[in-house]
């Protein structure tokens, strides 16, 4: 058996469990994600831990009652409505999961109960040129998390949230009006995917030290498969921040190829191996 803490990217497969397997693979595990990193930036946010008891009676556990919200107990909350828990029912994953994808469909019919629309105010400016819905507030977007989470598919939420939430952002903010113009509003409506690509074969969330060229790959891209916009990191000058830059690149430009890797219990995030030859 191997901890948690010794499992190095498990989700690339049973080819990283064999290797690994019986050994101490913590340096391996801080290639790809140094602990230095978190301890550096988690810090800042920490703002206490949750109580998940409230005592214990003869020997049992009591469960905190907070750890579902009230209207899941049919307490009252004056913040919850019949608009709420319509966005509650509109989720279903198994057969997302089970066929290893998504279709478009799933993108622009999650888009249409309020996924995309309550997801985008995390990262867009409210001042920004975009239909907002304007029955949505900050408890639709939290049940949207919630459900999501609820579903206990990591695959479904990455494959609806993870190249969204990170790959348009950059767009968002760095991007030219052009830019913009061309990509925004259809990845909201789910009428186009997009990623970031960042991580790299020799690498992983230490992003200072990418050393991905202006020609090279990327791995375990979120979303690659479904992708129509690349948001790509990669280094044309000097070390650390100050050296990446970050470009758009389009499925449809020739040389660029992205393969599905079977990532453990989250088969339908489209993660994918992404190359860029001579693009």
């Amino acid at each position: 058996m191997i901890s948690n803490e010794h499992v190095y990217h498990a989700t690339s497969g049973k080819k990283v469990l064999l290797k690994a397997s019986g050994t101490d693979a913590t340096k391996k595990f801080e290639s790809f994600h140094n602990a230095s990193v978190l301890e550096k930036i988690a810090v800042n946010y920490l703002i206490g831990e949750p109580p998940f008891t409230v005592g214990e009676t003869s020997g049992e556990m009591i469960w905190c009652h907070l750890v579902d919200p009230m209207w899941y107990q049919n307490w009252y909350s004056p913040y919850y409505n019949d608009s709420h828990r319509a966005v509650q029912n509109q989720f279903f994953c198994h057969e997302w999961d089970e066929a290893k994808k998504l279709s478009r469909d799933a993108f622009v019919k999650a888009a249409k109960v309020l996924l995309h629309t309550t997801f985008q105010t995390s990262f867009i400016p409210m001042n920004y040129p975009v239909v907002l819905n304007p029955r949505t507030d900050p408890f639709h977007r939290l049940i949207v998390f919630d459900e999501l989470s609820r579903c206990g598919s990591g695959g479904v939420t990455w494959a609806l949230c993870g190249g969204l939430g990170i790959g348009l952002p950059p767009v968002v903010n760095i991007g030219s009006d052009y830019l913009k113009k061309k990509v925004v509003n259809n990845c909201l409506a789910g009428t186009k995917n997009i990623c970031l690509c960042v991580t790299e074969p020799s690498g992983g969330s230490g992003v200072a030290n990418l050393q991905t060229e202006a020609k090279g790959m990327g791995t375990w891209i979120t979303n690659g498969v479904y992708a129509d916009y690349f948001t790509v990191a990669c280094r044309t000058g000097e070390p650390n921040f100050d050296g990446i830059l970050f470009l758009s690149v389009e499925r449809s430009m020739p040389g660029v190829t992205a393969r599905q890797l079977n990532c453990s219990d989250v088969w339908p995030s489209g993660t994918a191996y992404v190359t860029f030859e001579d693009v």
